[in-house]
């Protein structure tokens, strides 16, 4: 406010962290603030040594370093350099040895060593931060130097107000060459020029403003420097600032409140590529390249444009309004673009949040997110209502949420709060040896990765707490964690109810039984005795070659399965029980990533109706998804979302006839600036960037969430054998079935992928429901189809009474060795001989034996069917097979090595086939090998 900074201009300025902001006004001190607004410091300037405005700032420049560290100060009326230290707040003060000439620019290098600092006389001092060294260059301009700016290579580059621009090598000193203008410059700027697909990395082309009318580009190149002038409409009045953004492109802000936009390709350059008008009256332009969004300001008002889509479309519920008597001098972004930072000409100092920082972290259905730097909220997303808040010392780095708790901290600190309704309090306050990447809690245990190992220990434990016992060593109650005998460093960690679950960089994946107290809170930290996290599986994830685990997605709640991202990028499933590890599908094909048509835009996309896949089209691969969100209450669907507003529908069929595998059910675009944070019921609950929350249908549960209701979760997981299907404990059926199947199992079967025609006419002639019901039917089912949900889909067969629909559902309920439902869909097409089939395998535990038959029904390889029965109780039902399929040779073979007492058998009628072929001889052959065995 003016009572602090003193009533007239002020400037200011973001270190490039974004933690520290510098302002000045009239009162001729700085203030340094943090993001919050709290004041760290306080820059107290000495008097002017020459009259000065009493209304102007007392700097006419303030920058910081590269690195964010040091500050550099021009002080108004003062030919001294000021150096503030963020470390140590040491305050340096360096003669510029130019007697009663004012500093008028001021620019660091690119890698923070040099300061340049030009004066109104247009000498230069060029200080060495490292050496402590400066170096007065004399008479570098005739006039006052007006701007600088370093390139990559050391190169300075000025503007002076005698109309003449130079460079100067910052190292040696020398001028590498002086230009003539044709008008009076400022605001000088350094980028890379755009060359054909992009722009190139040598930081040789300056721009600058002329007359504040004329965009002067100037490149300096080996084989002869280019130039080139624009000029634009007099409509938009005089250019006020421009800059650089994006892949070569410039923005200029003009008075008359217009933005216009170029492209420095020389083929381009000539051309707008964009302008608008947003104001009456314009004084500054702001980019922020994390947002993709340009700030403009001026009189009163400031209006946010998104250049995200490509269309640069104003995002009017963003426009700020300040108080009538407020006018906008400058705009700054801080450089995540969270925070946008406004002064105004009457001494006001306003910061805004534009974007909250994603602190965030989910355990279903609550969510524990920021509501501002110093507050953070717990929030039911399915019901969208504010459960808790918890006030915070500091600005949270990381947050872990529980069932009960919220943990917050920063470096080595950790903050832990009781979070439920109506209820906030601090519990404890704990701090690591090392500093703490992240934090995972459960009902009574926080899980702590730090300095590459793990820490467990009761919520409500303090440190040092003398009811606890050290085990293995480690810090007071503690439970420390290694990967094996051989020292790691654990990348990433994650807690079920009864697990902590580690990832290393040796590809080590480890799961630890926590303590039996940990599933109750009551009495956690007294009830620990000593009980360590014991080590209950391990896995070496190679994949060709040892890589890195990176990040841990366990299924919610009890966390029986576990996706794991290695540090290639690529996503596997894993099932601790048997270490059976599957890769999900990778790459992302041009069909489905953002449209090329817009270079910043997102295109179109989608799905198919009722949540086909096309066929041809790509998926969202390992190596493109950024999260991976499991569906909580349909425990084996589950979403992957490359960050970019393409999400991909997968379903994870642990039983099938091809063993455990990944499905793609569909994939589809969300809005832009929508965050996916859980998917409960095919409904994917987004966080938007103001903070609200928006849910988004999955295309793949559209038809059946189309009337607003829910379907029955309790039909079973997909693919799951019910005692019904094969599942039972009736042992003594197995092994009469599986003797009895060999003489007449095989007699009646008929391929089912060919209807029975004599039925398919007596479906047809069934009463359907009118064309849009069907319709509606016909999407429900095959999404229920594609969702593994056999028992839904059943239902929906039921009321399309369509012989098709029965075949589909039939040949799915096979795949997933559902008898039971398979039955009674071959029942329904009029099918007995499959019926009577299919009723003679209920009854099989042997899930091996099991997936032999319906190989054999679904007339796949007859050579993975004979591995199945092989590996099964009763490899005999491989010859079964075969002989039903007359394959003499290999019947005779399975014979020789498996049941000896079946040769003459194979051999007789073997021998019958041949003399029915009129092969005598083979057939006689055939015979005698019968007698002889």
């Amino acid at each position: 406010t003016p009572d602090i900074l003193g009533a007239g201009k002020v400037i200011f300025e973001w270190n490039s962290k974004g933690t520290l902001l510098a302002a000045c006004g009239p009162k001729r001190r700085i203030i340094i603030l943090d993001r919050s607004g709290r004041s760290l410091d306080e820059i107290v300037l000495p008097p002017a040594e020459w009259q000065v405005d009493a209304r102007t700032s007392s700097c006419t420049h303030l920058q910081w370093d590269p690195a964010g560290e040091f500050l550099a100060i021009l002080a108004n009326g003062c030919s001294t350099v000021f150096i503030w230290s963020s470390n140590s707040q040491d305050l340096l003060k360096i003669d510029a040895d130019f007697k009663a000439q004012e500093l008028t620019a001021l620019s660091w290098s690119k890698n923070g060593q040099y300061l340049a600092v030009g004066t109104s006389k247009g000498n230069l001092l060029i200080y060495n931060s490292r050496e402590k060294k400066k170096t007065p260059f004399m008479a570098k301009h005739t006039r006052r130097i007006v701007s600088a700016v370093w390139n990559k290579d050391s190169i300075l580059g000025l503007c002076s107000a005698d109309r003449t621009a130079s460079w100067t090598d910052g190292i040696s000193g020398h001028e590498v060459k002086s230009e003539m203008l044709k008008g009076d410059p400022m605001d000088l700027c350094v980028s890379d020029q755009k060359e054909d697909g992009y722009a190139r990395r040598e930081e040789n082309t300056y721009t600058m403003i002329l007359n504040q009318r004329v965009l002067h580009l100037y490149q300096l190149l080996p084989e002869g420097d280019r130039e080139l002038d624009l000029e634009f409409q007099g409509q938009y009045g005089n250019i006020q600032r421009h800059l650089w953004f994006g892949d070569g492109y410039i923005l200029l802000g003009f008075s008359a409140g217009w933005i216009v936009i170029v492209s420095s390709h020389h083929r381009e350059v000539s051309q707008e590529a964009h302008s608008g008008k947003y104001l009456d009256i314009l004084t500054d332009v702001a980019y922020s390249p994390a947002l993709g969004r340009i700030a403009m300001g001026g009189a009163n008002t400031i209006r946010i444009v998104d250049t995200a889509a490509g269309d640069f479309s104003e995002l009017k519920s963003d426009a700020i309004d300040l108080d009538p008597n407020q006018s906008v001098q400058k705009l700054q972004w801080t450089k995540d673009g969270q925070v946008l930072t406004v002064s105004t000409q009457c001494g006001n100092l306003v910061s805004f949040l534009a974007s909250l920082p994603s602190v965030t972290d989910l355990y279903a259905p609550r969510m524990v997110h920021l509501t501002s730097l110093l507050e953070m909220a717990v929030t039911d997303v399915q019901r969208r209502i504010p459960l808790c808040k918890i006030e915070l010392e500091v600005e949270p780095a990381f947050v872990g949420l529980g069932p009960r708790h919220v943990a917050v901290g920063i470096n080595n600190q950790v903050w832990y709060h009781r979070a439920e309704k109506g209820i906030n309090n601090m519990i404890s306050k704990r701090e690591y040896l090392g500093s703490v990447s992240c934090v995972k809690l459960n009902d009574g245990y926080a899980a702590v990765l730090s300095g590459g190992g793990v820490m467990l220990h009761p919520i409500g434990a303090a440190a040092g707490d003398a009811d606890v016992v050290v085990v293995a060593a480690a810090a007071a109650a503690t439970t420390a964690m290694t990967t094996g005998a051989v020292a790691t460093s654990i990348e990433c960690i994650a807690l079920t109810s009864h697990f902590v679950i580690t990832g290393s960089k040796n590809g080590i994946l480890s799961y630890y039984l926590i303590p039996a107290a940990a599933a109750s809170a009551a009495g956690a930290a007294a009830a620990a005795a000593a009980a360590a996290a014991t080590q209950v599986n391990e896995y070496r994830h190679e994949d060709g070659h040892s890589c890195a685990i990176v990040k841990l997605h366990p299924q919610p709640s009890p966390g029986t399965r576990l996706i794991f991202e290695d540090a290639r990028g690529d996503l596997f499933l894993f099932n601790p029980v048997n270490d059976h590890c599957l890769r999900l599908p990778d790459g992302l094909s041009s069909s489905s990533s953002p449209s090329s048509s817009s270079r910043l835009g997102r295109g179109g996309g989608g799905s198919l109706a009722g949540g086909e896949v096309d066929p041809s089209s790509g998926t969202i691969g390992s190596r493109s998804a950024i999260q991976v969100l499991w569906d909580v209450e349909d425990l084996n669907i589950f979403v992957l979302s490359d960050g970019n507003g393409q999400l991909q529908v997968l379903t994870y069929l642990p039983i099938s006839v091809e063993g455990p595998k990944v499905q793609v059910v569909s994939k589809q675009t969300i809005p832009s600036g929508y965050s996916p944070l859980m998917v409960s019921n095919g409904v994917v609950n987004c966080r938007l960037r103001s903070g609200a929350l928006e849910a988004v249908v999955l295309d793949s549960h559209r038809a059946l969430l189309g009337d607003g209701g829910m379907w029955n979760l309790s039909n079973g997981a997909p693919g799951h054998v019910n005692s019904s299907n094969g599942g039972g404990n009736n042992n003594n059926n197995n092994n009469n079935n599986s003797n009895s199947n060999s003489n007449s199992f095989y007699n009646n079967i008929s391929n089912i992928n060919n209807n029975n025609n004599s039925n398919s006419n007596n479906n047809n002639n069934n009463t359907m429901a009118s064309n849009s019901s069907g319709g509606i039917l016909a999407l429900k089912f095959d999404q229920a189809v594609r969702l593994g949900k056999l028992r839904l889909a059943y239902e929906f067969a039921s009321q399309l009474r369509q012989s098709e629909k029965w075949r589909i559902l039939a040949s799915a309920a096979l795949e997933s060795l559902d008898i039971s439902t398979a039955t009674n869909s071959f029942r329904q097409m009029g099918h007995p001989s499959m019926v009577l089939s299919l009723e003679k395998l209920k009854g099989i535990d042997d899930r091996s034996l099991l997936t032999g038959h319906i190989l054999f029904l679904l007339e796949r390889d007859p050579n993975i069917a004979q591995e199945m029965f092989l590996r099964s109780s009763n490899p005999k039902a491989a010859l079964d097979m075969r002989m039903d399929l007359k394959q003499w040779s290999e019947a005779l073979r399975l014979a020789e090595q498996h049941a000896p007492e079946y040769i003459p058998r194979v051999c007789k009628e073997h021998g019958q086939s041949l003399e029915i072929a009129g092969e005598y001889s083979n057939a006689r052959n055939r015979f005698q090998q019968a007698l002889d065995a």
